[in-house]
């Protein structure tokens, strides 16, 4: 028998660690009793019973309660019980997300011209810098043929698929949902165009994010098919663009500004990447070259973000799932990357004008 006027509210206000809701607002937790009014104990409703928080969630309860050999009965959650989890977490998703209904999350593509200029690097190293800096944040992974963002942030957890809605896991709190979670890391994607639009479809319109204050979309290399899916489906959406220094790279990445431009979305600013290299004397070597990511942000009138230096232990961090803005908070790539997180922080969300928008 369920009796949760008895929950002690100190449980409800437990957050969840998979969608960052209160408990008391998921309805997971009940109290059971031994068939009479008498309390035996608590019970987690769950809307999955793989649920990949589950540890969490039973430590935090023992916690608040002092009980650290409690029994916690796990059940999962009934068609009833589903359907109002479902519909909770849908009042606040994705149908704000880039729409004309007052949505407060700015959607940031984060673009390049060119592959191996370390945009994915880029992208779950400023998402970790604006969620320290207090904003909730989520990463699209649109590069589905070359994703790579669930091994760079580190994540350990699967999604979960309730009512027909896809729940991403969380790892530095960041959400984040990509083709990773999908398909083994060494399996070739080979679709046409179609399917690739549905994919990017459904990580839009099927998955849940929270309505966070910013998306970061991991956006695959050049100016084809997936710019295009994204700018429909996020019409509200601005670009911050990833060059390195060199001439040739910094050339290629004006063709993404280019795109940005013609697409009409904003673009925020230029992040310059592989900078420099710092030795062991001190001594600073630009590897490729200088001033790209300056010369772009001058063509197009924005600021130059930040200029990120050659940190070999930042890519060797990066493969096992420790990006520099987490796991090694007080160094100078931390540093700049807090910066830039500032920097964006203090943009206002530009107005975005549309032709086809007309006051009759």
């Amino acid at each position: 028998m369920e009796n949760t006027d008895r929950v002690p509210a100190e449980m409800g206000n437990i957050t969840d660690p998979l969608t960052k809701k209160k408990l008391s607002a998921l309805g997971y937790i009940h109290a059971s009793s031994d068939g009479s009014d008498n309390l035996s104990g608590w019970e987690l409703h769950l809307p999955v019973l793989q649920y990949p928080y589950l540890e969490e969630l039973i430590a935090d309860i023992k916690k608040i309660l002092n009980q650290p050999e409690l029994e916690i009965g796990i059940k999962e959650m009934n068609e009833e019980e589903i359907k109002t989890f479902v519909e909770t977490l849908k009042a606040d998703n994705l149908s704000l997300i880039g729409s004309d209904k007052g949505s407060m999350t700015q959607v940031v593509a984060v673009a390049s011209g060119k592959g191996g200029v370390g945009k994915s690097s880029v992208t779950v190293n400023l998402a970790i810098s604006l969620a320290r800096a207090g904003k909730s944040v989520a990463i699209l992974d649109a590069d589905i043929y070359g994703f790579s963002i669930p091994r760079m942030l580190g994540v350990t957890k699967s999604p979960i698929v309730v009512g027909g809605l896809v729940i991403p896991p969380v790892s530095y709190d960041v959400r984040c949902i990509s083709m990773g979670f999908f398909v083994e890391e060494d399996v070739a994607i080979a679709w046409r165009g179609p399917m690739l639009h549905k994919t990017l479809e459904q990580f839009v319109t099927e998955v849940y994010f929270g309505s966070p204050d910013y998306l970061l979309i991991d956006m695959p290399p050049g100016t084809g098919d997936v710019a295009l899916s994204m700018s429909q489906h996020l019409g509200s959406m601005e670009v911050v663009i990833v060059t390195t220094p060199q001439l040739s790279a910094q050339k290629v990445a004006q063709r993404a500004g280019a795109l940005a431009e013609q697409l009409k979305l904003p673009i925020k600013g230029v992040i310059e990447n592989m900078s420099y290299f710092t030795a062991d004397d001190g001594k600073r070597y630009e590897i490729f070259g200088s001033g790209g990511g300056k010369d772009l942000a001058e063509k197009f009138d924005v600021p130059l973000l930040g200029q990120i230096p050659i940190v070999i232990s930042s890519e060797m961090g990066l493969d096992e799932g420790y990006p520099m803005s987490a796991c090694r908070p007080d160094s100078e790539v931390a540093a700049i990357y807090k910066d830039i997180a500032a920097a964006l922080i203090t943009m206002r969300p530009r107005k975005i004008y549309k032709s086809e928008l007309k006051v009759n």
